[in-house]
C-alpha cells in the first residue's frame, strides 16, 4: 500500500477509534512487544467492518515493523477453521512473528441456525483442548480478533483456553454509544482497581442483556452472563453510578446464588470472578455507610482469594490482591497505620506477578499504590515515608505516560504533588514548587467539565502549596476552584472536601 494511502486511512482510523481507542492500541502495541518471542494470548473484541478491521491490520502491521516484528495473519473459514493444520501454520515461525487470527466467526456452530439444538462450535472445541500444543506451536504472541459475539462465545465455550490470555483489549468504535455528562472519574490517591480491561460501552451492557433473557433458568449460562453483565455495569462510564453499581450488585448476588466454588473449575472461576466484582462495586458504591462497605469488599476479596491462587490463577489473584490493598487503603475505622500495612502487604503480593518487564502497567498501577500507602503513613520517620512514596510514584511515571496513559498519568503526578507538598518544613523552598509543578500537570487532564472531583482535589493541593507559602490571593482562587469542582461533582462523598475547601477560605 502506497505510504501517502496508508498515512491517510491511519488518520480515519485514528479519528474512529477516539482517544479511547488510541489508548488501547498503543497498550496493544506495548504488550506485544513486551511479549517477543513466547506464546503470550491476546483476545481482540471488536466491532469494526471488514473494511475499517483491514486498515487497522496494516496500520498493525506497519507499527510492528518498527518494533522490528512481523504481522502473519491467518484467515479462518467455515471450510478452513482447523487451526493447528492449517497450511499458513506448518511454515517455520520467526522469533520476531506475531500471529493474528481473524475470521473466528465464519467457523462452523459459531452462529448456530434458531431452534437448533446448542453445541460446542468445533474450533472453541479444539482451542480448549488442544491450547498446551497451540502454545509449543506458535512461540509468539497469539492475537485471536473476535466480534463481540465471538468473543462471548470464545469465554464461554473455550474457558480453559480463554483463561491463559495475557491481556484482553476491545476496539468497539462502529456501534453509536450513549453521551451523557454524568462520568464516574479516576479518584488520585487510589489507581486502579482492574488489570486487563478496557472501558465497555453501552452496547456492550445491551449485548450482556439481551444475553441474559435466553437464558431465564437458573443454570451456570445464566451465572456466567450475570457475572459479565455486572463486570460490564462496574467498569461503565456512561449513566447514573449508584444506579448502576446497585444494579450489578444484584446481578452478581444472583450469580453467587447459582454457583458454588465446589462445583466444576469454569464455575469456580465464574463463583471467585463475582466475589471479586462485588467487592469491586461495594468499594467503588457512593452511598451508604463507606466502613461498612469497604469491610464487606474485603470479605468479598478474600472469598475470591481462595479461589484466585498464585499457582492456578496468579494474574486473578495479583488483580483482587491489588483490590484488597485499595480497600484497606481506604479505611478509616480501626487502627489507620494497621489497615495501610494490610494494604502494603496486598500490593507487595500482587507484584511477584506484576513485574516491569511482563506486566509494565499493572506493575506502575501497584508502584502507584504503594506510593500512596508510603504517603498515608503517621507512624515511622515521615520523611522517609514521604521518600518512598516520591520513588515510588517516579517509577510510576516510568510507564504512565501523558500521551499513552492520559488518567493514570494525572492521578500519579497528583500522587507525587501530594507527597512533595507534606514533605516536613525543612527545604520547603525546594519541595513546594516541585508540588506545585505536579499538579498543574495533572490539570492538563483533570478539567471541571470531564473530571469535576479530580479537578477539585489537584487545586486543593496547589491551594495548600500558595498558603504554605505565604501567596494568600492564589491559595484563594485555588480553594474557590476546588470548592466549584466538589461542587460540580455532586457526590456525598464529596461533601466532607467541600468543608475542607470552605474552611481554608476562611482561614484565608
Amino acid at each position: 500500500m502506497p505510504s501517502a494511502l496508508l498515512k491517510s486511512e491511519s488518520g480515519a482510523l485514528s479519528a474512529l477509534l477516539g482517544v479511547p481507542g488510541e489508548k488501547e492500541y498503543r497498550r496493544l502495541l506495548r504488550a506485544t512487544r513486551m511479549a517477543h518471542s513466547r506464546f503470550a494470548l491476546f483476545p481482540i473484541e471488536s466491532d469494526l467492518t471488514p473494511a475499517n478491521r483491514t486498515a487497522f491490520i496494516e496500520r498493525f502491521r506497519a507499527d510492528l515493523a518498527q518494533q522490528g516484528q512481523c504481522l502473519r495473519v491467518i484467515v479462518l473459514s467455515s471450510e478452513n477453521w482447523d487451526l493447528l493444520n492449517l497450511p499458513e501454520m506448518a511454515a517455520p515461525l520467526e522469533q520476531n512473528d506475531v500471529v493474528l487470527v481473524v475470521g473466528l466467526e465464519d467457523t462452523p456452530d459459531i452462529v448456530q441456525a434458531s431452534g437448533s439444538v446448542r453445541k460446542r462450535p468445533p474450533l472453541l472445541a479444539l482451542l480448549n483442548h488442544q491450547r498446551e500444543s497451540l502454545r509449543r506451536l506458535v512461540p509468539t504472541p497469539f492475537l485471536l480478533w473476535c466480534r463481540p459475539y465471538g468473543y462471548d462465545a470464545l469465554m464461554t465455550d473455550a474457558p480453559d483456553f480463554f483463561d491463559h490470555f495475557v491481556g484482553a483489549f476491545h476496539f468497539l468504535c462502529e456501534t453509536p454509544q450513549v453521551s451523557d455528562p454524568i462520568q464516574r472519574t479516576v479518584t488520585p490517591g487510589i489507581g486502579s482497581t482492574q488489570t486487563n480491561s478496557s472501558l465497555p460501552s453501552p452496547t456492550m451492557v445491551e449485548f450482556y442483556r439481551q444475553k441474559l433473557t435466553q437464558h431465564p433458568e437458573p443454570r451456570v449460562e445464566r451465572a456466567v452472563t450475570l457475572v459479565d453483565l455486572a463486570d460490564a455495569l462496574w467498569q461503565l462510564r456512561h449513566g447514573h453510578i449508584t444506579s448502576q453499581l446497585e444494579e450489578a450488585r444484584t446481578y452478581a448476588l444472583e450469580a453467587t446464588r447459582i454457583l458454588a466454588p465446589k462445583l466444576s473449575s469454569q464455575q469456580r472461576f465464574f463463583w471467585a470472578k463475582a466475589q471479586n466484582t462485588l467487592g469491586l462495586i461495594l468499594t467503588d458504591l457512593p452511598v451508604g455507610d463507606r466502613n461498612e462497605c469497604l469491610k464487606k469488599a474485603i470479605t468479598y476479596y478474600e472469598a475470591a482469594l481462595k479461589i484466585y491462587t498464585l499457582q492456578d490463577f496468579p494474574t486473578q489473584w495479583a488483580a483482587t490482591q491489588n483490590n484488597t490493598g485499595n480497600a484497606y487503603q481506604q479505611l478509616t475505622i480501626g487502627q489507620r497505620d494497621q489497615n495501610l500495612h494490610k494494604a502494603m502487604t496486598c500490593y507487595e503480593a500482587a507484584l511477584e506477578v506484576y513485574t516491569y518487564e511482563k506486566f509494565p502497567m499493572d506493575w506502575a498501577m501497584t508502584q502507584n499504590n504503594m506510593g500512596v500507602v508510603f504517603s498515608n503513613l503517621t507512624t515511622g520517620d515521615q520523611e522517609k515515608n514521604l521518600q518512598k512514596a516520591i520513588l515510588c510514584h517516579a517509577s510510576a511515571l516510568k510507564v504512565y505516560t501523558h500521551l499513552e496513559f492520559p488518567l493514570d498519568w494525572a492521578g500519579t503526578q497528583h500522587n507525587l504533588g501530594t507527597a512533595y507538598l507534606n514533605l516536613p518544613t525543612i527545604n520547603r523552598d525546594q519541595h513546594l514548587p516541585k508540588a506545585i509543578a505536579c499538579f498543574e500537570a495533572a490539570l492538563q487532564v483533570f478539567t471541571l467539565q470531564e473530571f469535576p472531583r479530580d479537578y477539585g482535589h489537584s487545586h486543593f493541593g496547589l491551594g495548600d502549596a500558595y498558603a504554605k507559602m505565604g501567596e494568600t490571593e492564589r491559595a484563594t482562587k485555588h480553594f474557590r476552584n476546588a470548592l466549584e469542582g466538589y461542587v460540580a461533582a455532586g457526590l456525598p462523598v464529596e461533601w466532607e472536601w467541600r468543608a475542607y475547601a470552605e474552611e481554608r477560605l476562611r482561614e484565608l
